[in-house]
Formats: structure tokens, C-alpha cells, sequence
């Protein structure tokens, strides 16, 4: 997928056109919109919407390769591919983001503002820092969501937000709340396989590397300008740590 999304357009136009008010944009919102299934819908009870992650990966990925080089479309890329193939489709999604801003940012969209002064970066490229920070904030939600063990039984699948709370809920607490377990998580961390542990390590590691070539390119670009990283970088490394004493616990490290 990288070597395709970053080819040029073409010779005369490497970036491609400006696809903003395009119905391809709105056909991704709409791919990418999803509804809240804990909310009250009320009298006017309908099917709840679920979002259509591969179908935003096939439409952003065939923008990226054949129409247009845009950092808004990178980012949905990189978080659909984190819905759908965790930490390991996170990287390859933030590997294009790396790719684009190293190969394409004169030419990238969203284009900087022409009427913002040469020396101030943070007006030039207001749009841009507003994509990655957005992207970093997903990131850090996924690194918290993500599944890290599965169990046997339908919906014992815990991330590492579930985890911690069920660690530091007291005793006293498991009557009031739908939470599973300290068991449940226990058993549940028995029942994933080894090497489904492992995998997940390295697409953590993976996901760290791909950031990390991220930021470099953008402080590079845009130097203190640039967004925060720090709180998608540390969402990760902890969950890192959980995955790793995880699999010491299981005698796989």
C-alpha cells in the first residue's frame, strides 16, 4: 500500500487537485460515521449505523493512488486501518502519513495558507497541524481500546482501558457496574493464544517506530509548531508494558 499511495500523480501535477468539496469526501464521512449504541434513541428507535472501516481503507487508499495526495485522507486511512487491524494497520497507516510529509509536503494538501506571513508556521500550516492533532488524539484512543485479550466466551475481549479500571475497582463496587471481572480478565488472559500476544507486541513496536519517522518529518518541517506527540506516544508505550508483562506472565518472554 505505501509504494502505491506514494507515487506521484502524475509528472505535471504530483499532488493531484484539491478534493475538499468533492463527493468522494463526503462519501468517506458518511462511510465513516457511526452511531452511539449506549445512547436512548428515544420513540424514534432505529438501526444503529456502524461505520464501514474496510470501505474507508478501499476509498482513501485508491484517492491516495490515483487522484490526490492529502493528508486529511492519510489520517482516516491510518484510523480505519487501526480499527480494523490494530496496531499492526496503525503503523502502515502512519508509514503513508511519514511517506506523504517526507516525499510531497510543498505540494500536499491541505495546501498552507498563502496569505499567512513566510515565518510564522503555525498560520502557514494551521490545516495540517489540525489533521495530525486529530490523528494523534484517535491513536491514543485506540492504544487504550484496542483489544488486548480475548477469552473464550462471546464479549471477553478486554483493552487496556477496561483492564486498569477493573484493577483499581474495589471489591465493593462489582454489584454496580458491567465491567467484567478480575477473574473474567484473568481467565480471559489464559485463553488468548501465545502468539496472538506476540503479534501484538510487535505491531505495538511497529506502531511506536512508525511515529516516531512521523514526528521527526513534522519537527523537522515545523519545529515547536508542531503538534504535541507525547500523549499518543505514551498511550502506546503503556500499553506496551501491559503486553509485556502480560506475556511474562505467560512464560513467553
Amino acid at each position: 500500500m505505501t509504494d502505491i499511495t506514494l507515487a506521484p500523480i502524475s509528472d505535471a501535477s504530483p499532488t493531484g487537485p484539491d478534493l475538499s468539496f468533492s463527493p468522494a469526501f463526503d462519501q468517506i464521512a458518511e462511510l465513516r460515521r457511526f452511531d452511539d449504541p449506549t445512547l436512548d434513541q428515544g420513540e424514534w428507535v432505529r438501526e444503529i449505523k456502524s461505520a464501514d472501516w474496510p470501505g474507508v481503507v478501499r476509498l482513501c487508499s485508491e484517492l491516495l493512488s490515483t487522484q490526490t495526495k492529502d493528508l486529511r485522507l492519510a489520517g482516516w486511512m491510518t484510523e480505519a486501518l487501526s480499527r480494523t487491524r490494530g496496531f499492526a494497520g496503525m503503523a502502515e497507516g502512519l508509514a503513508v502519513c511519514a511517506g506523504l510529509c517526507e516525499t510531497f509536503w510543498d505540494g500536499l494538501h491541505p495546501m498552507p495558507d498563502g496569505d499567512a506571513p513566510a515565518n510564522e508556521p503555525a498560520e502557514r500550516f494551521e490545516q495540517r497541524i489540525g489533521n495530525l492533532k486529530w490523528l494523534l488524539t484517535q491513536l491514543a484512543e485506540v492504544a487504550q481500546t484496542q483489544p488486548l485479550i480475548v477469552g473464550k466466551v462471546v464479549g471477553a475481549a478486554y483493552g487496556r482501558r477496561v483492564i486498569e479500571a477493573v484493577r483499581s475497582r474495589k471489591t465493593s463496587e462489582y454489584e454496580n457496574t458491567t465491567e467484567p471481572t478480575e477473574e473474567q480478565i484473568a481467565l480471559a488472559l489464559t485463553q488468548t493464544p501465545g502468539d496472538a500476544l506476540l503479534a501484538l507486541l510487535e505491531g505495538v513496536q511497529a506502531a511506536l517506530d512508525a511515529l516516531a519517522r512521523l514526528q521527526a518529518v513534522i519537527d523537522g518541517h515545523l519545529g515547536v509548531n508542531g503538534p504535541n506527540f507525547s500523549a499518543a506516544r505514551d498511550a502506546l508505550k503503556d500499553t506496551q508494558h501491559m503486553l509485556t508483562r502480560f506475556a511474562k506472565e505467560r512464560g513467553l518472554l
